[in-house]
C-alpha cells in the first residue's frame, strides 16, 4: 500500500518507539502528527526529523486519556493535514511493581494503567474510524508488548493491560472489517531511554540489562526502537492481507532459549 499523502496520527511519539514510527512513515511519504503529553522539546525534534524527511507534520499536545484533548487534537489534525487513515496507538504507562507485592499493586495503580493503556487505545481508534470509513481505507496499529502474551514485564496490571490490548485488536479486526485493518505489535526489551524515565534504573544497570538480552535471545539483539518502527511500518503499509494479528517482536526472547550452539 503506498500511504504517501495519508495522515498518520502517531501517539506518544516524541520519543522511543513513537519517535523512530513517525520518522519511519515520513519516510514512506505520510504527513504525520505528533503527539505528546508533556516532552514539547522532544516531540519538536521529532517533528523537525519528519520534516527533513520531506513529509509534512504537525505536533499536537494531548493527554490520550482526556476525550476532550484527543478530539481537539484529531480536529487539528484534519485541519492542517486532511483526514485520519493511519493510527499508531503507542502511548502507554506503567508503574513498576513486583508481581508478588499484591498490596502495593493498588486500585490506583490498575486504574491509571488500563484508562492509558487500554481505554485510551480504543477512544482514538473510535474518534478516528469514520475518516477511514468516508476513505474507504483505515490501517491501526497498536503497540501492545510481549508483557500481555507472556504475563511478565513491569507489573501485573501492565502485563494484563497489554493482553486486554491485544484482545481488543482481535475485536475490533472483525468488527470494523473490510475497510480498516486493526493489528498490534508485542515488543519485548527495547534499548530506550524509557528504562531511565519510567524504571528509574541507572546507566550501569541499564548496560547490564542490555547484555543480558542480547546474550540471552536467539538473535542476540538488543531490540531498538527502530527494529519496532519497521514492524509497525510494515503491519501499515506492507500487511495487506493482515488483520486481528499481534506480531511478536523481541527478537525471539518468548521462546525461552538463546542460539543453539553446533
Amino acid at each position: 500500500m503506498d500511504i504517501a499523502g495519508k495522515v498518520a496520527v502517531v501517539t506518544g511519539s516524541s520519543t522511543g518507539i513513537g519517535r523512530a514510527t513517525a520518522l519511519a512513515l515520513a519516510e514512506r511519504g505520510a504527513k504525520v502528527v505528533v503527539n505528546y503529553a508533556r516532552s514539547k522539546d522532544d516531540a519538536d525534534e521529532t517533528l523537525a526529523g519528519v520534516r527533513s524527511r520531506g513529509a509534512e507534520g504537525i505536533s499536537v499536545q494531548a493527554d490520550v486519556t482526556d476525550e476532550a484533548a484527543v478530539v481537539a487534537m484529531l480536529d487539528q489534525a484534519r485541519r492542517d493535514l486532511g483526514p485520519i487513515q493511519i493510527l499508531v496507538n503507542n502511548a502507554g504507562t506503567s508503574t513498576f511493581v513486583p508481581f508478588a507485592e499484591l498490596d502495593l499493586l493498588t486500585e490506583d495503580v490498575w486504574e491509571d494503567t488500563y484508562r492509558t493503556n487500554v481505554i485510551a487505545s480504543y477512544r482514538c481508534i473510535r474518534l478516528c474510524v469514520p475518516d477511514m470509513r468516508d476513505a474507504g481505507w483505515g490501517t491501526v496499529v497498536n503497540v501492545a508488548s510481549i508483557a500481555g502474551v507472556m504475563s511478565v514485564g513491569s507489573s501485573l496490571a501492565y502485563a494484563a493491560s497489554k493482553a486486554a490490548l491485544i484482545n481488543m485488536t482481535r475485536g475490533l479486526a472483525r468488527t470494523l472489517a473490510p475497510t480498516i485493518r486493526v493489528n498490534a505489535v508485542a515488543p519485548g526489551y527495547v534499548d530506550s531511554e524509557w528504562w531511565a524515565r519510567r524504571g528509574g534504573m541507572s546507566t550501569e544497570a541499564i548496560d547490564q540489562q542490555r547484555a543480558r538480552v542480547e546474550q540471552s535471545s536467539p538473535l542476540q539483539i538488543a531490540t531498538q526502537p527502530e527494529h519496532i518502527a519497521e514492524a509497525i511500518t510494515w503491519l501499515v503499509a506492507g500487511a495487506d492481507v493482515t488483520t486481528g494479528e499481534c506480531l511478536l517482536a523481541d527478537a525471539g526472547s518468548h521462546l525461552g532459549q538463546g542460539p543453539v550452539r553446533r
